[in-house]
Parts: structure tokens; C-alpha cells; sequence
């Protein structure tokens, strides 16, 4: 509780003295995978971890979430880490060093509590589902331990997994800086809300799991927002032109939204999509627009009253000054919305309500 003053309260936020270590503790090993548990609300979700080799504090660093699909469901934290969603943790880590995250849905349970097999739903008539709900609070409790950039997170998700990043991003459109679904489902007519995110999806054309056509209304509502899209199959709906290699990534980094839909491939579609290296490039080289975004957590800091004793407020609540999230952990803002520097720690000052005794 925050006593009345007659004064103007300052209220400090110092950064944890973690936040000043440079390396991991001992029982972390950069490069290495950790099996780890995180509870949110009803729901624990065991999880894999991977470190990215080097690990530093003194870098802020990407971190992807990766959704797996129905049949990997479980509580054993190991048979949801193929279908090859670790090529996250390979070669592509030489260019772009980063935080991958596996965490595990429960038997009988899915990212987005609806059926599959039409690849559509109404996203208006299903809440959250508890697990993609702390698959999200754990990503936000990573943000909290490891040194890992708010602009930077993106998320990734296979059939089941598919339905959960396209779930994701409707009801967070401000969060991530790129995804990537691979045959999953999804609510094309919230394709308008989300379409400032880069987005590339992956489908197969002979899907009968899960029909692509959810896919591709959502890929078709985004660009009737009026986002360019590129189909790599078949540019300018000319399939003899499929795009490969050196000549994909020339085209990619042209445009915010692809689409790849393999003509042969059933619902196995994250076998070539997860090798496509191409892609996982493209996806980590986007960083959150924050101009355009208007939520904005701080994650390893906190709030105290003047005498440095008793929390006051958390800042993990969204926050802006001027419209714009401060830049650095060495910012100053009063409510006036005027800024100056200090070296050490944010501070916020509150006037006194009128008429405080």
C-alpha cells in the first residue's frame, strides 16, 4: 500500500543484481538442453530449454517458442522434440545465436480447444486454453531469468502447434516479431488484425489431417489487407517457377508474408518446412516493429516506495511514454511524459493526489 504524502513519491526501480553477472550459474551449461517444468494458473507444463552456445548477459538474445503436434503430447519432457523442430538449435544458431523453447502439451488436452480437420474456427467463441496460456507465461518468465530481447520473440508450431501460433498471434497481435505455422488452422477472419506481422506458413496440398484451407484464407485475408505475398511454390501462380536457395532468400527478404504449399506433400508438411533453412533465417531476422506495437512488458525490474523497503507497482503491465517504450534500462520519465537520464535504475514520479494530507 502506497501511503498518502504531502509530497511528490518517487518510486525507484532498480535492476536486479543478476542483471550485472556476465555468465551462467554453474548449473547451466550454454549450448545444452535443460528439462524444466513452469506453472501458470491450473496448468504445469514441462519444457525443454536450449541455451544458446556463449551465453552472455552482457547480449540480449532471441528466443523462439516451438508448439508441437497432438501426437507428441505427454509429460515425459522428451517425445515432443522431433519432427525435426530442433534444426532451431543447429546451424542456424552460427548466424543468429538464440533461446528455443519446447514446452510439452498434456494427453487429451491442445494449444486451441477446438477440432482439427476443417482448419477453421471462430476464435470469438473459445477462450485461451490454459496451456498456450502459460506456454506464454513461460516465455514471459524466461524474459525474467535470461537476458533475452522483448522485441525478439517469435513463435513457431506444427498441426496442433499450427492452430496455436495462429491463436497466438490473434489474441496477442502486439507480441511477436515474425511466426511461423506450419499445417495448422486458423480464424481467417481476424486475418486483418494480425497482418502487420511477418508471417511465412507452411501447408501441404494433400493435407487430410487438417484441410489447408484455413491456411490459405488466412494467407488470402492478408492480403486483402493489403499485404504483398509471396507463394514460393508457385510465384505469379506459376508453379514451373518454384523458388529454391540463394534465389528464395533474394525474394524472401522482399516481402512480410510467404506462403509455401508443397503440391505432393500430405500433412507432414514440417519435414521440408523445418529444413528449410531459408525460412528459419528469415523468421529470426525480424524485429518487433515498435511503433506500430503498442504493448510493451519490463521484465527484470521492479517497483519500490522512496524508503527502498515495501513493492509498490510492477511494471510487467504494459507501459508507453510518448507512445514509445523507453530503449534502455537507464531512462527517467515523470507522468508528465518528460525524460532525462540516470545511469542506474528507472524512476517514475507520482504527484500527490489533490488534497492529501
Amino acid at each position: 500500500m502506497i501511503h498518502s504524502l504531502k509530497k511528490t513519491t518517487i518510486v525507484h526501480l532498480f535492476i536486479p543484481a543478476v542483471l550485472l553477472m556476465t555468465s551462467l550459474p554453474a548449473s547451466i551449461h550454454s549450448g545444452e538442453f535443460l528439462k524444466r517444468s513452469h506453472r501458470h494458473g491450473e496448468a504445469t507444463l514441462p519444457y525443454q530449454l536450449f541455451v544458446p552456445e556463449g551465453y552472455t548477459t552482457a547480449k540480449s538474445y532471441p528466443i523462439v517458442l516451438v508448439l508441437h503436434g497432438a501426437g507428441e503430447r505427454g509429460d515425459d519432457t522428451t517425445r515432443h522434440m522431433v519432427n525435426n523442430v530442433t534444426e532451431w538449435c543447429g546451424t542456424i544458431q552460427q548466424s543468429v545465436p538464440a533461446f528455443i523453447v519446447f514446452p510439452q502439451c498434456p494427453h487429451g488436452n491442445q494449444w486451441v480447444d477446438v477440432p482439427w480437420s476443417s482448419g477453421l474456427y471462430n476464435s470469438d467463441t473459445v477462450a485461451i486454453s490454459n496451456e498456450l496460456a502459460t506456454s506464454l507465461s513461460l516465455v514471459d518468465s524466461l524474459m525474467d531469468e535470461f537476458s533475452i530481447d522483448e522485441n525478439r520473440q517469435y513463435i513457431t508450431g506444427l498441426s496442433m502447434g499450427g492452430f496455436g501460433v495462429w491463436d497466438a498471434l490473434i489474441r496477442f497481435p502486439d507480441r511477436f516479431a515474425a511466426a511461423m505455422p506450419v499445417c495448422g488452422g486458423s480464424d481467417p477472419t481476424k486475418a486483418k488484425s494480425i497482418s502487420h506481422v511477418p508471417v511465412w506458413a507452411f501447408h501441404g496440398a494433400h493435407d487430410g489431417a487438417i484441410n489447408p484451407q484455413g491456411t490459405r484464407q488466412m494467407i488470402q485475408g492478408i492480403r486483402d489487407a493489403g499485404v504483398d505475398v509471396l507463394l514460393t511454390e508457385c510465384p505469379d501462380d506459376d508453379c514451373s517457377k518454384r523458388l529454391s536457395g540463394e534465389q528464395l532468400a533474394g525474394e524472401a527478404e522482399k516481402y512480410q508474408c510467404l506462403y509455401t504449399e508443397y503440391p505432393t506433400t500430405g500433412h507432414n508438411a514440417w519435414e521440408q518446412a523445418y529444413q528449410n533453412t531459408v525460412a528459419l533465417a528469415w523468421i529470426l531476422s525480424h524485429v518487433r516493429n515498435t511503433e506500430t506495437h503498442s504493448q510493451y512488458s519490463f521484465a527484470n525490474s521492479y517497483a519500490k516506495h522512496e524508503d527502498g523497503n515495501v513493492p509498490a507497482i510492477s511494471l510487467r503491465n504494459p507501459l508507453q511514454v510518448d507512445n514509445k517504450p523507453p530503449t534502455n534500462h537507464s531512462t527517467l520519465f515523470d507522468c508528465g511524459g518528460r525524460k532525462v537520464s540516470t545511469p542506474n535504475s528507472w524512476h517514475l514520479t507520482i504527484p500527490p493526489k489533490s488534497g492529501t494530507q
